[in-house]
């Protein structure tokens, strides 16, 4: 009953509280309680300390490559530890950690109504090189959902050396049209980040394979923002689907949860 009820959260919740960042302290499931294999790391970025944990690939087909998961602005990593055993149980190694702030990492004074603090780039610049230095071998990809996906991109800058790939949904392209948009639809005011203006340029500059899941009825990264942009980058795939902010986990097949959006990673990650 606890493992139904935790699902409905995530699968049914989790994209609709994405409107300000909203940390949760407490874990909702760790990964052996659904017989994941998994070590707990603390990682130093900067004065601060993440918690993460790192899921070993379940199967013996390992891929050679490792996932790290940027999640969005609620929660914690524990809310993904489902979304992270559909991979690792294809043989993929997946990294989840909590940003400062959130989960069992360093504590931080949130601004609810910012749409991500800088502090959370170094996170995850921190994570990526931390995850690079142990599994050297490996091809290391992003995950980046919503504001995981927008510090994904002003990280990259940092990562580069070390990313091989990025998975993103719920992409914002323009973080002033994004605000007006959360403006006209959910009446919230966003704090736009200093550097806002040289967003669009900087999301141009990834020059690694890039895969954007994009919700049909999803108004604030709508698919059109993520087609005009794959346009203009050749290096990017879009996958569209039918749903809204955040669905792409559960779009194809509802009966098998992941598994539509697993085979398109699988089919994008294995064309380069």
């Amino acid at each position: 009953m606890k493992r139904t009820f935790i699902l409905f959260l995530i699968i049914f919740i989790l994209p609709f509280i994405c409107l300000g960042i909203n940390p949760d302290r407490e874990y909702i499931l760790k990964p052996d309680a659904i017989g994941l294999d998994y070590k707990e790391m603390i990682i130093n970025a900067g004065n601060a300390t993440l918690k993460a944990w790192i899921i070993d690939p379940k199967t013996d087909t390992q891929k050679n490559t490792t996932i790290i998961l940027a999640y969005p602005d609620a929660g914690n990593m524990s809310y993904f530890t489902y979304h992270a055993s559909i991979f690792a149980s294809h043989g993929y190694r997946v990294v989840t950690f909590d940003y400062r702030g959130f989960g069992e990492s360093s504590d931080f004074e949130v601004e609810r109504m910012n749409l991500y603090h800088d502090e959370f780039i170094e996170d995850l610049t921190s994570v990526v090189d931390k995850v690079s230095q142990t599994y050297k071998t490996d091809r290391i990809g992003i995950w980046g959902l919503s504001m995981g996906a927008v510090v994904a991109v002003q990280a990259y800058e940092q990562t580069k050396d070390h990313v091989d790939f990025m998975i993103l949904e719920g992409l914002v392209t323009d973080i002033k049209v994004h605000a007006s948009r959360l403006k006209q639809a959910k009446d919230v005011e966003i704090n736009l980040p200093t550097d806002f203006q040289s967003y669009p340029q900087r999301l141009r500059t990834i020059d690694i394979p890039v895969i954007v899941f994009a919700g049909t009825e999803d108004t604030l990264t709508t698919t059109q923002d993520a087609i005009a942009l794959s346009e203009e980058m050749k290096n990017m795939e879009v996958i569209t689907y039918e749903g809204g902010h955040l669905r792409g986990f559960q779009a194809w097949e509802p009966q098998d949860f992941g598994q539509g959006y697993l085979a398109r990673v699988t089919e994008f990650t294995q064309s380069f």
